[in-house]
């Protein structure tokens, strides 16, 4: 049978792919209905979303300016990190979110729906949407911009509502990193004085380049919000501008487990990326 943990990513995994397939559907057969905003999702720099008493900001980078569907997206609030490029995607979408009906906010009973002391809003450049309640008898959400009050698809409040995790990048680390020094369970791999990788054990060049490049380009199948857990040992990373990242080995099965705690995060992880990283086989 599977895990509770197989399982709950398993889940997790249908509702992102069903919502990414409702998202598309709508937008092909809703197509003459009025859309939320007339706002541009590609001009749009700077996301703020909060929920209850938390606040992510996601900021366009500065060198990803043509293609907000690029990885140019990054998080800053509550931690310094990449963001995922195809769920803020998504998050963009909503500026173009078919709107089935709309009343002026002054008609409505705002607390009968959720909107008087909501706590869960979303911001482009400014531009605020506070998300209420779902109408019972059509399953939409009531969502407003302060002024007007829209009902829509409920299809974007799970990402506003789930831990910011869900918004990070599948990328152990930054995509234009320049490795300088790994710090592995049974080895030390750095450069020697004529810079060339080296290792403190005895293993080929050619073993050492496909560590560092498993490094490189190595992705989560999924980010979570930090587990504690026993720890089963540490990874180091240093790059060549002084930046470091650790990992705490918590889990090695079913899957890998690579956490952040410092920044509330987990990485999941095919089991055998431990013996292409470490280099243990």
């Amino acid at each position: 049978m599977l895990s509770n943990k197989i399982l709950l990513n398993l889940i997790l995994l249908a509702i992102f792919v069903a919502l990414a397939l409702f998202i598309t559907s709508t937008e092909q057969t809703d197509t003459k209905l009025p859309l939320l905003s007339s706002t541009d999702a590609g001009s749009v720099n700077t996301i703020a979303i909060r929920h209850n008493s938390s606040t992510l900001i996601i900021e366009r980078a500065s060198k990803y300016t043509d293609d907000h569907t690029a990885a140019g997206w990054h998080i800053r609030r509550p931690v310094d990190i990449a963001a995922n490029g195809m769920r803020v995607s998504t998050l963009l979408r909503l500026l173009a979110a078919p709107v089935h009906s709309s009343y002026p906010i002054s008609e409505l009973d705002a607390k009968s729906i959720g909107l008087d002391e909501s706590m869960d809003s979303i911001s482009f450049d400014g531009q605020t949407f506070t998300f209420g309640e779902v109408n019972p008898a059509t399953g939409l959400r009531y969502i407003s911009d302060g002024e007007t009050v829209y009902t829509i698809e409920d299809v974007y409040s799970p990402l506003i509502r789930s831990h910011f995790s869900t918004l990070v990048s599948f990328r152990l680390l930054p995509e234009d990193i320049r490795i300088d020094r790994l710090i592995l369970l049974e080895q030390t791999i750095d450069r020697d004085d004529s810079g060339r990788w080296q290792s403190n054990i005895d293993i080929t060049a050619d073993q050492v380049a496909t560590i560092i490049a498993s490094w490189r380009s190595a992705q989560a199948f999924g980010v979570r919000q930090y587990i504690q857990r026993e720890s089963q040992g540490e990874l180091f990373v240093t790059a060549e501008d002084g930046a470091q990242f650790s990992f705490v080995i918590t889990d090695t099965d079913p899957w890998l487990i690579l956490a952040r705690p410092e920044l509330d995060l987990e990485y999941h992880l095919e089991k055998d990326m431990l013996k292409k990283l470490t280099g243990q086989y």
